[in-house]
């Protein structure tokens, strides 16, 4: 009979609150993937693979987005990191829709915040606004920027670039 091990997981969370400890083959860490700041019994932890999906746009500029990709660099010879494409036509759920970023002064929507999204509490149009402000999407230039060894693909939706993910 064939045995399996299913995949441990490690994954970092700023927030100690949403860290949860039961569940298996997941070893959660309150830290911060931007600033190297891992425990110190992982600082030289290497990683297979690391994946990230929807991340780097809710980071808070270039120089954020960068500190995360060398962490992903120094930390695992192999990823799979996904985000937004900027140009994709329709709205994402962030707000955010073509030509997006980040500097609109108003969210996309009508009615942002009415109703909850996923395991998002609904919200005021203020902060509703706020969170849409802090949305930055990405170019494929941009994401070749940050991982420039990487293969960049583009996941397609109805043949249109959807999101963008840099693979390695």
């Amino acid at each position: 009979m064939l045995k399996t091990k299913i995949a441990d997981s490690t994954r970092p969370n700023l927030d100690p609150r949403t860290t949860r400890h039961a569940e298996s083959g997941i070893t959660p860490v309150v830290a911060d993937a931007c600033s190297l700041s891992l425990p110190t019994y992982m600082v030289t932890r290497r990683f297979h693979p690391v994946y990230s999906n929807s991340v780097l746009e809710h980071l808070g500029g270039h120089h954020r987005r960068k500190q995360f990709a060398d962490t992903v660099h120094s930390h695992a010879d192999h990823h799979w990191v996904q985000t937004p494409y900027r140009y994709f036509p329709v709205e994402h759920p962030t707000g955010c829709s073509q030509g997006c970023n980040g500097s609109r002064s108003q969210p996309a929507s009508p009615s942002p915040g009415t109703g909850g999204h996923g395991h998002v509490p609904r919200a005021g149009r203020t902060q509703a606004t706020r969170d849409v402000q802090e949305v930055e999407l990405l170019s494929a230039a941009e994401m070749r920027s940050y991982f420039p060894a990487s293969t960049i693909w583009f996941e397609r939706f109805a043949g249109l670039p959807k999101s963008l993910v840099a693979r390695k």
